[in-house]
């Protein structure tokens, strides 16, 4: 059950939870910050491990705490969003972490002072100061659904790539060439 202090709602969640019906009920609850992860396939505790993202949010931004089993001692540990040190698509659970936990829940902290993240695609159209968050929702679920089809119908494992980080200057070349490629900073430039 979620909790509502002051500044942001609590959301404890199990690992095993399926990510999409979690998106939906937030904001069926007036919790938004999870829209832009509409229907990305999989449960709650994988999602830290490549710390997923979509449409401009990455977990990172809405994730408290992961609640982990060490696997061979079987004690519970709980790191913090600092403590999972997420990046781009990588975490301390694929690197010091990797086949030595297992998470069990993941917090969730949604702020009540919700901001759209309107920065990729069909999203970039919409208005920030009048748009809502299941209108983003939608947005996003239509992007997704013309993207690729529906796995219950036709199999697939969704979209799971990963951007290739170059360095500024090479970026800047690539868009001499393209200058029409999409590309994205990041937080070092």
């Amino acid at each position: 059950a979620a909790t509502d202090p002051a500044d942001a709602w609590h959301l404890p969640v199990g690992a095993g939870e399926h990510g999409h019906p979690l998106v939906r009920d937030a904001l069926d609850n007036n919790m938004p910050g999870l829209e832009n992860l509409a229907l990305i396939p999989g449960c709650v505790g994988s999602s830290p491990i490549q710390n997923i993202g979509a449409y401009g949010v990455e977990l990172q931004r809405v994730c408290d705490y992961v609640d982990c089993v060490e696997l061979e001692t079987g004690k519970r540990l709980r790191l913090s969003a600092a403590e999972c040190r997420f990046g781009y698509r990588d975490s301390i659970f694929k690197n010091e972490y990797q086949d030595r936990v297992a998470s069990v829940a993941v917090g969730l902290r949604l702020s009540k002072q919700w901001q759209p993240v309107l920065t990729y695609g069909d999203l970039t159209c919409l208005d920030p100061k009048t748009v809502t968050a299941q209108q983003v929702f939608d947005a996003v679920c239509h992007m997704r659904t013309t993207k690729l089809p529906d796995p219950k119908v036709n199999g697939n494992a969704g979209s799971f790539f990963k951007n290739p980080v170059v360095a500024a200057d090479i970026a800047m070349e690539l868009l001499e060439l393209c200058p029409n490629a999409p590309h994205y900073p990041t937080a070092d430039g």
